[in-house]
């Protein structure tokens, strides 16, 4: 049964939103406590403990943050990760440890491949959903069933363009448009990003995707 799951893009406190949608992956904190690949719940726990000296109910929430990214998410579950005004929707890959990012200042070793399948606003997603990816915490997950988010229709009509926002969901012209001006500017910024990735699909993606609004 798919999960859904939001998960904000400052992981170790550094913002790698951008990061996230050129490279196609999510990533969490925590470095320096090794490969979880193979780490239960408690194992988890006796590292945060062990490495950064937690106690109490700090803990007990970061040890289900870390277990939940590991070993809750699997690999076809969604991914939401809120960016202002707008949600990217994608589909998660398997845990992968990345020794090379295991350091105190940079934080990326913990991650998961994402297919980035939409970005579209907030606003247009159900009031669960956007409930959801308001939650302050770093890592939180849907307790409704994945038929209740109504996300199937975005995943499905975003996919030829992940970089889209969903037709009938924003107004680039403003005006009386279903969303304010911060909102298309920020979907304009993640368009723009992706149109300087260093990978072609992505640019080729962004690029029609700017050229489908500049016609509407």
């Amino acid at each position: 049964m798919t999960q859904v799951f939001q998960l904000k893009n400052k992981p170790h406190g550094i913002d790698r939103g951008k990061l996230f949608l050129e490279e196609g992956f999510v990533c969490i904190g925590w470095p320096e406590i090794g490969n979880l690949e193979k780490a239960d719940k408690e194992t988890i726990r006796q590292k945060l403990e062990k490495r950064y000296d937690y106690g109490g109910q700090r803990l007990g929430a970061y040890t289900g943050v870390v277990n939940m990214f590991v070993n809750v998410v699997q690999p076809g579950d969604v991914i939401l990760v809120p960016d202002g005004s707008i949600v990217h929707v994608g589909i998660a890959g398997p845990y992968r440890y990345e020794r090379d990012y295991d350091h105190k200042d940079i934080g990326m070793c913990h991650r998961r491949p994402v297919e980035w399948k939409a970005t579209v606003a907030k606003s247009s997603l159900d009031q669960k959903v956007v409930d959801l990816v308001k939650n302050r915490g770093t890592m939180t997950k849907f307790s409704g069933t994945y038929e209740d988010t109504g996300l199937e229709s975005v995943i499905n009509e975003g996919a030829h363009a992940p970089f889209a926002v969903i037709e009938d969901t924003l107004d680039v012209r403003g005006g009386d448009g279903l969303f304010d001006s911060e909102t298309i500017d920020a979907a304009k910024a993640v368009l723009i990003e992706a149109l300087r990735s260093d990978h072609p699909e992505r640019r080729m993606q962004a690029a029609f995707s700017i050229l489908k609004l500049s016609k509407d």
